[in-house]
Protein backbone atom coordinates (compact mmCIF):
# COMPACT_ATOMS: atom_id res chain seq x y z
CA UNK A 1 0.00 0.00 0.00
CA UNK A 2 2.91 2.33 0.60
CA UNK A 3 4.01 2.29 -3.02
CA UNK A 4 0.42 2.31 -4.22
CA UNK A 5 -0.18 5.55 -2.34
CA UNK A 6 2.82 7.12 -4.03
CA UNK A 7 1.40 6.36 -7.48
CA UNK A 8 -2.16 7.67 -7.03
CA UNK A 9 -1.34 11.27 -7.94
CA UNK A 10 0.55 10.09 -11.02
CA UNK A 11 -2.35 7.87 -12.11
CA UNK A 12 -4.82 10.74 -11.68
CA UNK A 13 -2.56 13.00 -13.73
CA UNK A 14 -2.27 10.40 -16.49
CA UNK A 15 -6.06 10.08 -16.50
CA UNK A 16 -6.56 13.84 -16.74
CA UNK A 17 -4.04 14.04 -19.57
CA UNK A 18 -5.79 11.26 -21.49
CA UNK A 19 -2.80 8.92 -21.36
CA UNK A 20 -4.94 6.42 -19.42
CA UNK A 21 -8.41 6.01 -20.89
CA UNK A 22 -11.64 6.46 -18.94
CA UNK A 23 -12.24 2.72 -18.64
CA UNK A 24 -8.82 2.17 -17.08
CA UNK A 25 -9.35 5.03 -14.65
CA UNK A 26 -12.76 3.66 -13.64
CA UNK A 27 -11.20 0.22 -12.99
CA UNK A 28 -8.44 1.73 -10.85
CA UNK A 29 -10.97 3.81 -8.90
CA UNK A 30 -13.22 0.78 -8.39
CA UNK A 31 -10.28 -1.20 -7.00
CA UNK A 32 -9.66 1.58 -4.50
CA UNK A 33 -13.34 1.93 -3.57
CA UNK A 34 -14.13 -1.78 -3.30
CA UNK A 35 -10.93 -3.50 -2.20
CA UNK A 36 -8.67 -0.93 -0.59
CA UNK A 37 -10.98 1.33 1.45
CA UNK A 38 -11.99 -0.57 4.56
CA UNK A 39 -12.70 1.26 7.79
CA UNK A 40 -14.28 -1.69 9.58
CA UNK A 41 -11.18 -2.21 11.72
CA UNK A 42 -9.85 -0.10 14.55
CA UNK A 43 -6.34 -0.70 13.14
CA UNK A 44 -6.85 1.52 10.10
CA UNK A 45 -9.13 2.62 7.29
CA UNK A 46 -7.45 0.92 4.36
CA UNK A 47 -6.59 -2.68 3.59
CA UNK A 48 -2.97 -3.73 3.88
CA UNK A 49 -2.68 -4.28 0.15
CA UNK A 50 -4.48 -3.68 -3.14
CA UNK A 51 -6.12 -7.09 -2.92
CA UNK A 52 -8.06 -6.18 0.21
CA UNK A 53 -5.76 -8.00 2.66
CA UNK A 54 -6.83 -11.38 1.38
CA UNK A 55 -4.57 -14.31 0.56
CA UNK A 56 -4.17 -14.55 -3.19
CA UNK A 57 -2.57 -16.99 -5.58
CA UNK A 58 -0.28 -15.70 -8.34
CA UNK A 59 1.57 -17.37 -11.19
CA UNK A 60 5.25 -16.34 -11.12
CA UNK A 61 6.67 -16.81 -14.66
CA UNK A 62 10.33 -16.60 -13.62
CA UNK A 63 9.84 -19.43 -11.14
CA UNK A 64 7.35 -21.24 -13.39
CA UNK A 65 5.04 -21.89 -10.46
CA UNK A 66 2.02 -20.61 -8.61
CA UNK A 67 2.54 -19.08 -5.17
CA UNK A 68 0.15 -17.89 -2.51
CA UNK A 69 0.74 -14.47 -1.01
CA UNK A 70 -0.63 -14.20 2.50
CA UNK A 71 -0.93 -10.52 3.25
CA UNK A 72 -3.36 -10.04 6.16
CA UNK A 73 -0.39 -9.14 8.36
CA UNK A 74 0.57 -6.10 6.27
CA UNK A 75 0.05 -2.74 7.99
CA UNK A 76 -3.30 -1.08 7.33
CA UNK A 77 -3.47 2.46 5.99
CA UNK A 78 -4.62 5.21 8.34
CA UNK A 79 -6.71 8.33 7.78
CA UNK A 80 -3.45 10.25 7.67
CA UNK A 81 -2.14 7.94 4.95
CA UNK A 82 -5.30 8.41 2.88
CA UNK A 83 -5.25 12.19 3.26
CA UNK A 84 -1.56 12.69 2.55
CA UNK A 85 -1.43 10.51 -0.55
CA UNK A 86 -3.32 10.99 -3.81
CA UNK A 87 -6.10 8.47 -3.20
CA UNK A 88 -8.83 11.14 -3.18
CA UNK A 89 -7.76 12.27 -6.64
CA UNK A 90 -9.44 9.16 -8.08
CA UNK A 91 -12.88 10.30 -6.86
CA UNK A 92 -14.01 11.67 -10.24
CA UNK A 93 -13.73 8.20 -11.79
CA UNK A 94 -15.56 6.38 -8.98
CA UNK A 95 -19.21 5.95 -9.98
CA UNK A 96 -20.11 4.58 -6.53
CA UNK A 97 -19.15 7.82 -4.80
CA UNK A 98 -17.34 5.84 -2.09
CA UNK A 99 -14.00 7.57 -2.60
CA UNK A 100 -15.66 10.99 -2.45
CA UNK A 101 -17.55 10.09 0.75
CA UNK A 102 -14.47 8.70 2.45
CA UNK A 103 -12.34 11.65 1.31
CA UNK A 104 -14.81 14.14 2.79
CA UNK A 105 -15.09 12.18 6.04
CA UNK A 106 -11.35 11.63 6.49
CA UNK A 107 -10.53 15.20 5.46
CA UNK A 108 -12.92 16.57 8.09
CA UNK A 109 -11.64 14.12 10.72
CA UNK A 110 -8.11 15.45 10.30
CA UNK A 111 -8.96 19.12 10.53
CA UNK A 112 -9.45 19.98 6.87
CA UNK A 113 -5.88 20.58 5.69
CA UNK A 114 -6.76 22.38 2.44
CA UNK A 115 -3.62 21.54 0.49
CA UNK A 116 -3.93 17.78 0.99
CA UNK A 117 -5.07 15.84 -2.09
CA UNK A 118 -8.47 15.33 -0.44
CA UNK A 119 -8.74 19.06 0.23
CA UNK A 120 -7.89 19.91 -3.37
CA UNK A 121 -10.48 17.49 -4.74
CA UNK A 122 -13.14 18.70 -2.30
CA UNK A 123 -12.46 22.30 -3.28
CA UNK A 124 -12.94 21.39 -6.95
CA UNK A 125 -16.21 19.61 -6.20
CA UNK A 126 -14.94 16.35 -7.72
CA UNK A 127 -15.34 17.74 -11.24
CA UNK A 128 -12.96 16.85 -14.05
Amino acid sequence: MGYTGETMSVLADLGLEGVLDERTMRVIAKTLAVKMLDDKSSKGVMAGDVGGSRSASYYIPVLNKRMTLKSPSYSRGTIGTFNSRGYALLAPWDSSGEIARKAASYHKARGGWTISPAGVVLARGFRL
